[in-house]
């Protein structure tokens, strides 16, 4: 049986959307709009689905939320782990701006090395 690496989370446009994803392959495995995000609606979306597919899950990335950590524990028997994805945006986002102005200073400070080599 092919394992897959899960990662779920919810998205809110005009109503909230469950979404179930393959992370290996980007495969979104769900799209379910839903009116509540309890374990029970988790699991039983999840379930169907793997169903079809014929597969389980090694381990599930979510956002920590109490229904998410219990469908991947309780639900599905396998490890919880916290997604990263916000916090890697956010750590990029805060040295960006210091590491842009240091590659712009360093272009330029190359230019007026070149120049004074190709003056001699």
């Amino acid at each position: 049986m092919r394992e897959i690496i899960g990662a779920v989370y919810e998205t809110l446009f005009e109503r909230m959307m469950l979404v179930f994803q393959d992370l290996c392959t980007g495969y979104l495995l769900r799209e379910e709009v839903a009116d509540e995000r309890t374990f029970s609606t988790w699991k039983a979306l999840v379930d169907e689905r793997l169903e079809v597919l014929g597969t389980r899950v090694l381990y599930l990335v979510s956002d920590r939320a109490e229904p998410l950590m219990q469908l991947a524990e309780k639900g599905l028997a396998c490890l919880s782990m916290p997604a990263f994805f916000h916090f890697v945006h956010d750590i990029v986002k805060s040295y960006a701006l210091t590491t842009g102005r240091r590659l712009g200073q360093a272009q330029k400070d190359l230019k007026q090395v070149e120049a004074m080599r190709g003056s001699h």
